[in-house]
């Protein structure tokens, strides 16, 4: 290998560094001729995932050597960042500094990842193409931070408090392709002020209905969005029929049919998925975004945009925007002729 031109060395090694930056550390090690050839690909991809402050403290302060020592700089493309609070709870110490109180108050384990990820967030902004942030407890994390090159999104926080972008009223993403939302909600005006350009959204763990408006106005002629092409919404299971005198329950029923009527034989191409009564082992949900993340970079599949086209909203006939059965399963059918 140490008889291979450079340029041919960098066209394998951008193929080969593609797990989060494993295989650039491995090459790293090689030699110094093969670690100067992989440098620019060690931060090229980077996933962090369960790491507790400390651990994503010291990620940053090899980003910032790296920036600092390096010619080319350490440009993060790519980045899958999921911070595991449970387990921080026993780890934020760091090595040989364990907890004073096994129940340290979350506020303060909250303060050291907020302070951390918003310095890697600076960091990486500036050329990053994919972010996945899971989970997402900061509503105003990505406010002043704008991003002009990332196109794909995938974002588990609660929608409806979110602040984000530049203090100048600029988009946040100008890029913006796609954007997958994790925890049921979805702010039009705000999406749309930021990511003009986006053209595939989908919203998962949909469960409340005063987001419906906004849904229904994406398909305006006029309305926000222009360029979107493909809708998918991923409802949350019915809840149980008990819980709150099954208060809940009628407004659930209540809420899926207009949900139905809101996006049925629209201008967006809109999917609506029946809910998802299995579930996962968190680390299995976590695994499952990190490979769909890794499919998307390498353009091998659609991931979580491949839907089947039995669950696109349109109707039986013309006019037609009586919801199917998957979806209400609770309504009584009439018998066809």
């Amino acid at each position: 290998m140490e008889y291979l031109a450079v340029e041919l060395l960098t066209s394998i090694f951008s193929l080969a560094c593609t797990d989060g930056g494993r295989t650039a550390c491995s090459l790293s090690l090689v030699c110094k001729h093969i670690r100067e050839v992989a440098r620019p690909f060690r931060f090229n991809i980077v996933a962090l995932t369960g790491g507790a402050p400390h651990k994503l403290q010291a990620f940053f302060n090899d980003l910032e050597r790296e920036s600092n020592t390096s010619r080319a700089g350490a440009r993060v493309r790519h980045l899958f960042l999921h911070t595991d609070l449970s387990k921080a709870r026993t780890q934020s110490g760091g090595p040989g500094r364990p907890h004073k109180n096994a129940k340290e108050s979350e506020t303060i384990i909250l303060e050291q990842y907020y302070k951390v990820v918003l310095s890697i967030l600076r960091a990486v902004a500036p050329h990053l193409e994919t972010l996945v942030l899971l989970p997402y407890p900061y509503t105003d994390m990505l406010r002043e931070i704008s991003f002009p090159f990332l196109r794909d999104l995938t974002l588990q926080t609660n929608d409806r408090h979110l602040d984000i972008g530049p203090t100048d009223g600029s988009p946040a993403y100008p890029s913006l392709r796609r954007l997958h939302l994790l925890s049921g909600g979805f702010n039009v005006d705000l999406w749309a002020h930021h990511s003009p350009s986006l053209t595939h959204l989908r919203i998962s763990n949909f469960s409340d209905g005063v987001y419906l408006n906004g849904l229904t106005r994406l398909h305006d002629p006029e309305g926000p969005l222009p360029e979107l092409e493909k809708i998918i919404i991923h409802p949350v299971p019915p809840p149980p029929a008990r819980w709150c005198h099954g208060v809940p329950l009628v407004r659930y029923r209540a809420m899926i049919p207009a949900l139905w009527v809101s996006q049925v034989s629209k201008r967006v191409s809109a999917y609506i998925l029946p809910p998802n009564v299995e579930k996962r082992e968190y680390t299995r949900y976590i695994q499952d975004h990190r490979r769909e993340w890794g499919d998307a970079i390498e353009g091998r599949l659609p991931g979580c945009w491949d839907v089947s086209e039995g669950y696109r909203a349109r109707g039986r006939f013309e006019n037609d925007i009586t919801p199917p059965q998957y979806l209400t399963p609770w309504a009584k059918r009439t018998p066809e002729a």
